[in-house]
């Protein structure tokens, strides 16, 4: 799968209400894939005989975005300010 297959059909509309703080989100993990971030992380937390049900550069810069957010993320960890 190519990096940045998630944003192939990414279709953004201007009509929702409360979702300012999501603004921001997919640029930065956009950022992140096209700067090669993503893949140098992923490559320098593989270990050998290993294989992670879940990609942990991507995990890590999932959690970057929701951290920059201040925001609850997936395991309940909140931003610092």
């Amino acid at each position: 799968m190519e990096p940045n297959a998630w944003s192939n059909d990414l279709v953004v509309e201007v009509g929702g209400h409360g979702v300012v703080s999501h603004a921001g989100s997919a640029v930065l993990r956009l950022v992140a894939d096209n700067t090669g971030l993503t893949g140098a992380m992923s490559k320098a937390l593989r270990r050998r005989g290993f294989t992670p049900v879940h990609d942990r550069g991507r995990v890590l810069a999932d959690l970057a975005v929701c951290n920059r957010r201040r925001r609850p993320g997936p395991l309940g960890l909140r931003g610092v300010a």
